[in-house]
């Protein structure tokens, strides 16, 4: 399965990690990262009548603009409405988790530490 996937995390390291990830559990898939979330949201939605990612993961600690507010930003343009998103941080709460889910994440969850607890989690936000 061909996916495109849109990577959203100031840290270029866990931007990596999820690659490697990503590569072990959709090896066709398509990443597109960014480590700067205004000019990631700046992008997509520019590109939003020709281009849609299947995926887009978020963290949730950013300077500049939170992911959060990402999530906010992209689900008011309805070229969007099918794409999945799934936000992430170090220290997701319950609190954090329903803040996410109620601005139209369809996923929150806790950063895994290593890139076999990743691709464990990516199977199930990316419906392998």
């Amino acid at each position: 399965m061909r996916l495109t996937i849109v990577l959203i995390d100031d840290d270029s390291d866990d931007i990596e990690l999820m690659q490697e990830a990503i590569a072990e559990v959709a090896p066709l898939a398509i990443c597109i990262p960014f480590t700067n979330p205004i000019k990631a949201v700046e992008s997509l939605s520019a590109k939003r009548h020709s281009f849609i990612p299947d995926q887009i993961i978020i963290d949730h600690n950013m300077p500049e603009m939170t992911g959060l507010e990402c999530v906010k930003v992209l689900r008011m343009f309805k070229e969007f409405g099918s794409t999945s998103i799934a936000a992430f941080s170090t220290s997701m709460n319950d609190r954090d988790s329903k803040l996410f889910k109620s601005a139209g994440a369809n996923f929150a969850f806790q950063k895994p530490a290593s890139i076999r607890e990743y691709a464990i989690l990516l199977r199930s936000v990316l419906n392998l």
